[in-house]
């Protein structure tokens, strides 16, 4: 029988994302993945609105507002992310099969953490004025990055595959998407051609 370890401190996933995934494998922290939605979600919101605003004096309304509908954004669309990923990698019914989607869907949000390091870059990039637009943009792709590693890492942990199929289990999902959504653009496209042509 595996031994339970608790992962440490939430932010440890930050300094040691391997470590922090295994235990939190074996035993999922309860409260880590809703911490970790609503902090990065209040900081994605107040950060776009320090870059954006066009002054620091922004409405509370806009910001509970960003937060909320970010919040709903993140929870929902992590969730279907999960499933479909689930979907590709779960190697077959089991006992562990349900467990392992919901333990997989709490570290995907786990995995958001690293936008946190949004707002010192927000703060930042207003100083910079129109080069912080630059700024931002290039540090909102690199957190997406260092985010769907951690995602993957996840996936290897959870399930127990290799690195190559983890990854091929996100891309998989984007790429079925996008070669229906050329088809059904190629099929629009004609429709409206010979709907145009007399």
């Amino acid at each position: 029988m595996e031994a339970r370890h608790e992962p440490a401190a939430l932010w440890s996933i930050l300094a040691d994302p391997e470590g922090y995934i295994a235990a939190a494998r074996l035993s999922p922290p309860a409260l880590h993945p809703a911490m970790a939605a609503v902090l990065t979600s209040f900081v994605q919101v107040l950060s776009l609105l320090v870059v954006r605003a066009p002054s620091p004096s922004f409405g509370m309304a806009a910001l509970t507002a960003g937060f909320f509908v970010q919040l709903a954004g993140q929870v929902v669309g992590l969730l279907l992310v999960s499933i479909v990923v689930h979907f590709f990698t779960d190697p077959g019914p089991g006992p562990s099969s349900g467990p392992a989607g919901w333990r997989l869907f709490g570290l995907t949000l786990t995995c958001q953490l690293p936008f946190v390091m949004l707002l010192p870059v927000a703060l930042v990039a207003r100083a910079l004025g129109p080069a912080g637009s630059v700024l931002y943009g290039v540090a909102v792709a690199v957190l997406a990055v260092w985010s769907l590693v951690l995602m993957i890492l996840s996936v290897r942990q959870v399930y127990g595959v290799t690195l190559l199929r983890a990854a091929a289990s996100f891309m998989a999902p984007g790429l079925l998407a996008s070669a229906g959504s050329v088809v059904l653009l190629c099929f629009l496209t004609l429709r409206i051609l010979l709907w145009i042509a007399p």
